[in-house]
């Protein structure tokens, strides 16, 4: 809890996050739970908020599986030596779309990016039709971010060095790959691992981080979308 009188912290409780390593949190847009991404876990859960700001047990955990990707990723670029996330499952990030009717997460060492259909009233995940999209086999998702328009949706790929630009259809909760660009300048070679992946509020740029190369791309909207 913070004290807005003098921005002192606290702790109200700690409960267990349904994985080991947990990377990333979001909250549901109804505010009433709390989305987690374990890394090492390869799972994602679901904790309930309490009235007064407390976290519930679980009220819902998903573990991923499937087959995992290889150590080269399709996208690396030229004369990459970095040491790929492959080695088992890593469910990296996870965030509901505006509507809240739906909760992607994306697994790097699977190469997929699920989707869920969330009951708001149990927190309790159920596959969509369909309950995965693919990228690049090796490319590795790390985390994505949807434009404000909330129909697109742009992942960022970490061994892959790449952005992928998906139509969202809100309507059923469906994503359809429309275009890729490198996060690097033209004629780059070597290791890099990009980290996050942001639009703008006003949904003009695309920005995107660099690990190794240490910078931060920046793409117009008029090279991303149309």
């Amino acid at each position: 809890m913070i004290n807005r009188a003098d921005g002192r912290l606290k702790l109200l409780n700690t409960v267990r996050s349904g994985g080991a390593g947990p990377t990333f949190l979001s909250v549901h847009p109804s505010g009433r739970f709390l989305l987690v991404a374990n890394y090492f876990g390869g799972s994602v859960a679901v904790l309930p908020i309490l009235p007064d700001g407390s976290l519930g047990t679980a009220t819902d955990i998903k573990t991923d599986s499937g087959k995992l990707g290889p150590t080269k990723a399709t996208n690396a670029p030229h004369g990459s030596s970095a040491i790929s996330g492959h080695d088992r499952t890593h469910a990296h990030m996870i965030q509901a779309d505006a509507s809240g009717r739906f909760v992607l997460h994306v697994d790097l060492g699977l190469d997929q990016i699920f989707i869920w259909k969330f009951d708001a009233q149990k927190g309790v995940l159920t596959s969509n039709d369909p309950a995965a999209i693919s990228l690049p086999p090796g490319d590795g998702p790390r985390h994505f971010h949807f434009h404000p328009n909330g129909r697109w949706l742009y992942s960022i790929q970490e061994e892959g060095s790449n952005i992928v630009l998906f139509d969202y259809d809100a309507a059923h909760g469906r994503l359809t790959a429309r275009q890729t660009i490198s996060s690097l300048p033209p004629g780059f070679a070597g290791s890099n691992f990009c980290s996050e992946i942001l639009v703008s509020a006003d949904g003009r740029f695309v920005h995107a981080g660099n690990r190794l190369h240490d910078s931060i791309g920046i793409s117009p909207w008029g090279k991303t979308a149309r």
